[in-house]
């Protein structure tokens, strides 16, 4: 414990620390401003508000900031005045301003960003505020950490993401269409494994911001391939997002591509459960249900037995896909969910 921590405690004989967080957590400004105003006479006040209060060296006012607790900040603050140390971290590398974007008071961080709290700064992974504000879908948070933190919007975390990218893994249409109006050239992100913006809403589904990231040419090749070899239509069908599939489609994407493995994406699909994606392609796009991967002979009956997915082999064989069929180590479908102990799926193939 430090001097300031150590004096502040001295002034407060009877307030435990887990006390006080609670105290601040629940913004009861009475009895934080009487534990205040008992170290008025004391040069540690401002130590208050740096004092840790847990195992994750949280201070008062990452707590504060946390539970978005405005007024108590504000005492905090107001207390504390410019001895108020606006750069210290917990555990996980967040600032005070991290923990109210989480928090998700749009108050709590114009008040920050007033006292002078660093806008950019990094927490564990290499996180700033405003990739956490993106990621929690907090449009008045974002605008405010860009107009008026000035935060830097091409900043990249530990994985290879922006904020733009991030705000649309999340979903937040408001969100990526504002980015993209601040830098038309922030899809062309790339995370480390060479995922693009593109590959992340069609693997989470989401249509509206595919249709805009297409009709606003926000993207390279529509068939652009991560380190896996998989495109956004592979993605599209893991999740079974068939409207994006079809989207995708009618701009003239691949649907017999293959990925790194060799397999095709009725493998793929079968291989995640995707069963609405297993129905469309032998449907609507007549794949071949017995198709066989190059690499390993796997058909997608071998590949659902694999996982144990009974749902997925119930499908194919509606499908009349063939129990008959051995990968290039001579097993069959039965054999493969036998040695992965699939009980359910073995029962199935008999």
């Amino acid at each position: 414990m430090d001097d300031a921590n150590a004096a502040s405690l001295a002034c407060l004989p009877s307030v435990e620390r887990s006390k006080l967080t609670k105290i601040i957590a629940s913004d009861r400004c009475d009895q934080l401003l009487r534990i205040l105003k008992r170290c008025q006479q004391h040069s540690s006040r401002a130590a208050i508000a740096n004092l840790v209060l847990d195992r994750n060296d949280n201070t008062a006012v990452h707590i504060a900031s946390h539970f978005a607790a405005i007024n108590s900040l504000r005492l905090l603050f107001d207390y504390g005045g410019e001895a108020v140390n606006v750069s210290l971290a917990n555990k996980e590398g967040k600032t005070a301003l991290h923990e109210a974007v989480i928090g998700g008071s749009a108050q709590c961080v114009r008040l920050l960003l007033d006292r002078g709290w660093f806008v950019d700064a990094i927490k564990r992974g290499d996180w700033t505020p405003l990739m956490l504000a993106v990621t929690c879908a907090r449009f008045e948070v974002t605008k405010l950490l860009i107009e008026q933190g000035k935060a830097n919007i091409h900043l990249v975390n530990k994985d290879g993401w922006n904020c733009f990218h991030l705000a649309v893994r999340s979903g937040d249409f408001t969100t990526v269409s504002y980015l993209l109006s601040l830098d038309e050239c922030l899809f062309k992100n790339r995370s480390n494994n060479n995922r693009s913006p593109l590959h992340s809403c069609a693997l989470h589904g989401h249509y509206n911001i595919a249709y805009y990231l297409i009709n606003n040419k926000c993207y390279e090749s529509i068939d652009e391939k991560d380190m896996c070899g998989n495109t956004p239509f592979i993605e599209a069908i893991k999740s079974s997002s068939i409207a994006i599939c079809k989207l995708l489609i009618a701009n003239d994407c691949d649907p017999r591509v293959s990925d790194k493995l060799q397999r095709n994406v009725l493998h793929i699909a079968a291989e995640c459960n995707a069963d609405e994606s297993i129905v469309y392609l032998l449907n609507e796009l007549s794949f071949d249900v017995n198709e066989q991967c190059a690499r390993n002979g796997f058909t997608a009956l071998h590949y659902a037995a694999k996982e144990g997915h009974s749902s997925t082999i119930e499908i194919l064989k509606q499908f009349q896909c063939r129990l008959d069929l051995r990968d290039i180590k001579g097993r069959l479908p039965i054999d493969v969910a036998i040695s992965f102990n699939h009980i359910q799926c073995v029962t199935l193939l008999k």
